[in-house]
């Protein structure tokens, strides 16, 4: 990819290098809409996996939007359902961040 024209790259591939520069760039708030856009099974998992680790150890928080409740149940800590584009729901998982769970009744 690295030796390639933008224009050359497939949508997948793309997704990934808008996906990489966004999470490199070492913010504390992603956005990513549609977050299994163009992306399949293996490379959801891996994507998945990349932001349970930014979420949970470096604090990042992520706001996503998506119709793949799998998805969701895997990352999510606070989902908000919208219909029409009006609130219809708002839902704890009961997750809390595994770094604070970890790290409780330790002195700093």
């Amino acid at each position: 990819i690295l030796n390639r024209k933008m224009k050359s790259l497939t949508p997948g591939e793309l997704r990934w290098v808008t996906l990489a520069t966004m999470i490199g760039a070492d913010s504390k708030v992603l956005f990513i809409d549609e977050i299994e856009l163009h992306l399949g099974k293996k490379d959801q998992k891996t994507l998945l996996s990349i932001l349970h680790r930014k979420i949970n150890y470096d604090g990042v928080t992520l706001i996503t939007s998506t119709q793949n409740k799998e998805i969701l149940s895997r990352i999510a800590s606070v989902t908000i359902t919208l219909e029409n584009g009006r609130i219809t729901s708002v839902r704890s998982s009961g997750k809390k961040n595994e770094r604070y769970r970890n790290n409780r009744g330790k002195k700093r």
